[in-house]
């Protein structure tokens, strides 16, 4: 539908629809373009990817149809980000786009969607390289709480990191700017640049 929401809302989800029929109705649009979710790793649940998707794009429209620009949906998220506390940013986020969104990647669609946001995704990476650098034990950011967790120790990270930059005369980096830079090395690839290939294992002994 050309990616406008009440476009998207009239067609699957009008006035009297169900929101199950709308699902639905979503479903049956992406099987007829050849578009479906089958990974082979359940029989009784095999459009079990498709169906969250589904969930989270009449969310998605339901939210973004209130709204006339990307300005207002901003606005409208701002009032909900205070400072450095990203939970309650998060947790509204949440409330309106139910399906799909962890607390990882809603922090990866804001932090993306625009720079207000000053966010990580508490990704594999980030957890990796924080875990290294303050010596804590493997997999210790596995849980939702201490997700939050990994979001203030980043910041923290990238405050100690400016107060050195500052002393030195050099331009301060944001909380965005340094998860760019762990995922660029981290995740091997440097663009495609091919040169390296175990440069995650070599940062984080480096860190140790």
């Amino acid at each position: 539908c050309g990616f406008n929401p009440r476009i998207v809302l009239n067609k699957h989800f009008p006035q009297g629809r169900s929101r199950v029929a709308a699902e639905e109705s979503l479903l049956n649009e992406f099987a007829t373009n050849g578009i479906i979710s089958n990974t082979g790793k359940s029989t009784k649940r095999p459009n079990a990817i498709m169906a969250g998707y589904v969930r989270m794009l009449l969310d998605s429209a339901l939210y973004l149809s209130t709204f006339n620009s990307k300005s207002e949906v901003v606005e409208d998220l701002k009032k909900h980000y205070k400072g450095n506390d990203v939970k309650p940013l998060i947790n509204y986020f949440r409330s309106k786009v139910k399906s799909r969104f962890s607390v990882a990647l809603t922090c990866d669609f804001l932090k993306e969607y625009s720079e207000e946001f000053d966010l990580p995704k508490p990704d594999i990476h980030i957890k990796d390289t924080l875990c290294a650098y303050k010596r804590l034990a493997d997999n210790y950011y596995h849980t939702e709480k201490r997700e939050y967790e990994c979001i203030k120790h980043m910041q923290e990270l990238t405050s100690e990191i400016n107060k050195e930059l500052r002393s030195n005369g050099q331009k301060p980096i944001t909380v965005y700017q340094l998860d760019r830079m762990i995922w660029i090395i981290c995740s091997n690839k440097f663009f495609l640049d091919g040169k390296v290939k175990n440069n995650k294992e070599i940062y984080l002994l480096k860190i140790k």
